[in-house]
Formats: C-alpha cells, structure tokens, sequence
C-alpha cells in the first residue's frame, strides 16, 4: 500500500487523473480516526 499527502491551495488545483489502481475521495464529514490509522500506519516502521 502507498500512501500519498496532497497539499492544494484551492480547488482549482485539482486536476482529473486516471491511474489503475488509485482511488481518491473526500471523507465528509471528516473522521478523525482516518487521520490516526493513516499517520500509525507510516510512523509505525519508523519507531
């Protein structure tokens, strides 16, 4: 599994990309538990 961060400024960074095997989307309203897996799941090699 990769994970990827994206920074944007404004919606019209944005840009549509068709990649195999990449899903994006928006979690709203937000879940503050997505947040807690996903930074556990890169720290955790580095503890």
């Amino acid at each position: 599994m990769m994970t990827y961060y994206l920074q944007m400024e404004s919606p019209d960074d944005l840009v549509s990309v068709h990649r195999v095997g990449l899903a994006l989307r928006i979690i709203d309203p937000t879940d503050g538990r997505v947040n807690q897996r996903l930074s556990r799941e890169v720290g955790e090699p580095w503890q």
